[in-house]
């Protein structure tokens, strides 16, 4: 009897196998970053399609990678991928991913091939392919599988104009789509948003995702949920993340274990993860470069190597301002002194500095830029009455540049200055802005 039952007991564990086994997986990853100088080169797509092709190989999928591709390529990598989720019948989990750049016109997203003529987006959208041939051609051929579609694109190197314009478009963002049942579908950045390119051998959204996908005994939406996380966390960039009706699925198994925290592929990922958290704030050169000689080849690890460059930079600008500057010669630096500094990052849009000078009055100011090109868009100064000024500006500064003269009404004593800013295309990274004032 003992035997009997063991051997039923075989049984039923080798049919259970038997139907996991049958679960047909299928993949195919695009990474698109050899475009021409024109449309705005890539750095890390080819990284990123690397990285997530081993995390999904490890997981049990039939993977496609392709690299590079024209609009010709990417309809016969489409319709080739579509038949084969199709053939893997009704229980396959299809996982989409594109890395490149990518963009949207009026309510439309479009993933851009490398083969586009021209960066008018008159033209652009006609040599480009919307995402919804994408998501559809899957629901319409293969809608009984379960499907993962990631876009990590609207990268910020695209050189997008309007069309009899030479004036760069700054909203290059996806906009969000209808949701399929059986489909889940994550940008890289949040609705209208650029994504970011740094980190070195991968994107930071990649690398997290490739990080993540292989936790056993998580869900597949929970698992976006802290990619997203992560992400925002990191970066301040807010991936999207859109699904309807799905099924549960476990992408790297359920775990037949009580959780454990920080569950890891790498050695080293955890523990950096937990100091990065106490570290990511941090102004000391010393502990940032320690950390990066412990987590160096880990995706915080990177974020430590843009906080280091960040604050030396920083230390730079207020240190050693640069003497260049576009003022006339009869202003000179002769009766300008400067207010107060700021290191401020590409990824934000604002910022106010804290001058605190309420003793002194200033009849006019003007801003120093160092480190990188910045477009100043709005300027407001708030005196010490707490009165607010705002003073008309709208200009490219390039980096060791200084704006004309900003005349007050008035002499005032200033008690902080509030700006609002862009980074200039294809500008990354951040930037140190000092005001000067003119008593």
């Amino acid at each position: 009897m003992v035997r009997a039952a063991l051997l039923l007991l075989l049984l039923i564990a080798s049919s259970a196998a038997a139907i996991a086994q049958g679960e047909k997986r299928i993949a195919l990853l695009i990474g698109n970053q050899s475009y021409s100088t024109e449309i705005g080169r890539l750095a890390n797509p080819h990284n990123d399609v690397a990285l997530l092709e081993r995390s999904l190989r490890g997981l049990g999928f039939e993977v496609l990678t392709v690299r590079d591709a024209g609009l010709a390529a990417l309809h016969q990598a489409v319709n080739g991928y579509a038949r084969r989720v199709h053939t893997a019948g009704t229980n396959a989990v299809a996982f989409f991913y594109y890395s490149g750049h990518g963009a949207a016109d009026g309510g439309t997203n479009y993933v851009i091939p490398v083969d586009v003529k021209t960066t008018e987006t008159g033209e652009l959208w006609d040599q480009s392919l919307r995402l919804t041939e994408i998501t559809r051609k899957l629901k319409a051929e293969a809608g009984n599988a379960t499907h993962f579609v990631v876009f990590d694109a609207c990268r910020n190197g695209l050189k997008l104009t309007r069309a009899g314009s030479r004036a760069l478009v700054q909203s290059k963002g996806f906009v969000p789509v209808a949701q399929e049942s059986g489909m889940l579908i994550a940008y890289a950045t949040a609705e209208g948003e650029l994504a970011s390119d740094v980190g070195a051998n991968a994107g930071p959204y990649a690398k997290v995702l490739a990080e993540e996908i292989v936790k056993p005994g998580v869900e597949a939406v929970v698992m976006f949920r802290a990619v997203q996380r992560r992400v925002r966390a990191a970066i301040n960039q807010e991936p999207y993340l859109g699904f309807n009706a799905m099924g549960d699925v476990y992408l790297a198994g359920v775990s037949t274990e009580a959780p454990k925290p920080q569950v890891v592929t790498s050695p080293h990922v955890s523990d950096a993860e937990r100091h990065w958290e106490k570290m990511k704030d941090s102004n000391s050169v010393g502990a940032l470069e320690a950390f990066i000689r412990r987590y160096g080849d880990t995706f915080h690890g990177d974020l430590a190597k843009v906080r280091l460059e960040e604050l030396k930079q920083q230390r730079t600008a207020i240190t050693r301002p640069p003497t260049a500057s576009p003022v006339p010669n009869a202003l000179g630096t002769g009766g300008w002194s400067v207010l107060g500094c700021k290191h401020v990052s590409l990824s934000s849009d604002s910022d106010s500095i804290r001058l605190g000078r309420t003793s002194e009055r200033f009849k006019s100011v003007r801003l120093h830029v160092s480190g990188n090109d910045l477009e100043m868009v709005d300027l407001r100064l708030v005196y010490s009455s707490n009165h607010e000024e705002r003073i008309p500006i709208r200009q490219v500064i390039g980096s060791g540049q200084r704006t004309r003269p900003l005349d007050l009404s008035g002499q005032r004593p200033i008690e902080s200055v509030s700006m609002v800013y862009r980074s200039v295309p294809n500008v990354r990274g951040s930037a140190s802005v000092c005001v000067e004032g003119l008593q």
